[in-house]
């Protein structure tokens, strides 16, 4: 019930502002209100690792924000690892989407920890970590 009128909701909002777009003197503080909403919906699902409504509301931002969130969606991260005992190497695979499936592409050695900070491009990553006598790790990054 709640998650059927928060969606109620969430249509009323964009079809209100979409309306007010068409007021010359309200299209940008529509624009604008647009844009924070769906960079809302963004992080929601960065946060649940919804990579295609990730990529969905990304795409609604950038079309809205007016250069608001230039910076967040085109902004590199850093990447700084420790392991204990140091010396394992990084290994980086970065996600895209084939069809519908998400693959670990792209392969980049990093080097030996620590490590860092190394830029990366936004994205979602898949980290090894090896070190000989120890077993091998992997963990998924998001920036």
């Amino acid at each position: 019930m709640a998650r059927e009128e928060l969606g109620t909701v969430a249509a009323e909002t964009v079809v209100v502002l979409s309306e007010a777009m068409t007021i010359p003197e309200e299209r940008m503080a529509a624009r604008e209100a647009l844009a924070d909403y769906y960079w809302d919906r963004f992080l929601e699902a960065e946060a649940n690792q919804d990579f295609s409504a990730h990529k969905y509301f990304g795409a609604l931002v950038a079309a809205y924000h007016n250069g608001k969130y230039r910076r967040e969606l085109t902004g590199d991260g850093f990447l700084s690892l420790g392991t204990d005992p140091p010396g394992a190497e990084i290994t980086l695979y970065r996600y895209e989407q084939v069809g519908f499936v998400l693959e670990a592409k792209h392969e980049k050695e990093l080097g030996t920890t620590p490590l860092g900070p190394v830029p990366i491009a936004m994205g979602s990553y898949l980290a090894v970590i090896r070190k000989e006598g120890y077993r091998e790790m992997s963990d998924i990054l998001s920036t």
